[in-house]
């Protein structure tokens, strides 16, 4: 496997190492299922493409369209990256993974939630009163008085925290990893230190945050955005509970984790399953009176104006 990265990293020069990660943890776990040693069986892609057809999630679902397509876009890679690549190979992989992505295409245009999001789609309403269920429980649990949290108690600390920052900032999953620096020491760092990863910055009279591992990254640059001080003062109370200094990672987790924790908590205290893209989603659903109020959110969200019709306003 560590041969198969080194050809990625090769490969894709520009490729963020978050991304070479993504993509061989999805090899690996793709192997795992298919009980093989190596990845000798990627040459067989019917064999492959016929077992992904079958696979499901813990829950005993099915997997869905968007999980296929990160195991075909790792696999795609890898089979880029050889020294001889077989483009008949290639292309038996490309084949479906461009119908998952025009698939997809098509039902973004689609100013309507789809049937399968339905049941998950929250508006602002919803959201405010998921933030109120974990409040009040948090409140009667006095977990937020606490020197030392389980494991259970961390999570719906940490979710509920989370959940209020990005109903304000409705970023993707940048809060997985990301670091607390002082603000003399962000200023010290390199352009691509900057660009590279993502920090929350001790400043005065606000607390910043400094996105530069993300999605569009490459379109937009590094984006810094002020913190309120409800969130600051939230962070902070996570810091404490956490012993967390200055150069610690904040939240220690992956950006699946990330989506799994949110997931799970808000089907916990509201019965529906909300990640990071249903909250844009919700935020974007709302009505914005002027072209500045437009580009504002979608300049958090770190996409274009018309990315908001095309892909996250939706209406039910």
């Amino acid at each position: 496997m560590e041969n198969s990265r080194q050809q990625m990293i090769n490969f894709k020069k520009t490729a963020k190492e978050s991304t070479i990660n993504t993509y061989m943890r999805s090899l690996e776990q793709l192997t795992r299922y298919m009980g093989k040693k190596d990845l000798d069986y990627l040459k067989d892609a019917q064999s492959v493409l016929e077992f992904m057809d079958t696979m499901k999630n813990k829950s005993g679902a099915p997997i869905t369209d968007s999980t296929k397509k990160s195991y075909l876009n790792a696999i795609i890679v890898l089979l880029q990256s050889q020294e001889a690549p077989n483009e008949s190979l290639i292309k038996e992989y490309l084949k479906p993974r461009d119908a998952y992505n025009e698939k997809y295409a098509k039902a973004q245009l689609d100013s309507k939630i789809s049937e399968k999001q339905k049941p998950n789609f929250a508006n602002m309403d919803e959201l405010q009163q998921l933030l109120d269920n974990m409040k009040q429980d948090i409140k009667e649990r006095k977990l937020f008085q606490k020197d030392n949290l389980n494991r259970d108690e961390r999570a719906v600390v940490k979710a509920y925290i989370m959940f209020h920052f990005l109903i304000d900032l409705p970023i993707r999953n940048e809060l997985a990893g990301i670091k607390l620096i002082a603000k003399r020491e962000y200023n010290k760092l390199s352009d691509d230190d900057k660009k590279n990863d993502n920090y929350i910055i001790n400043s005065r009279p606000n607390f910043v945050i400094s996105l530069g591992d993300y999605k569009t990254n490459k379109l937009h640059g590094v984006k810094l955005f002020i913190i309120n001080k409800k969130n600051e003062v939230l962070l902070k109370k996570w810091f404490k509970i956490m012993d967390i200094k200055k150069g610690d990672v904040i939240f220690e987790l992956s950006r699946t984790d990330l989506s799994n924790l949110l997931i799970n908590q808000s089907k916990k205290y509201l019965g529906k399953r909300i990640s990071t893209t249903m909250i844009r989603k919700a935020r974007a659903s709302v009505n914005v009176e002027t072209k500045k109020e437009q580009e504002s959110l979608a300049d958090i969200m770190t996409h274009k104006v018309g990315t908001h019709a095309e892909i996250y306003t939706k209406e039910l």
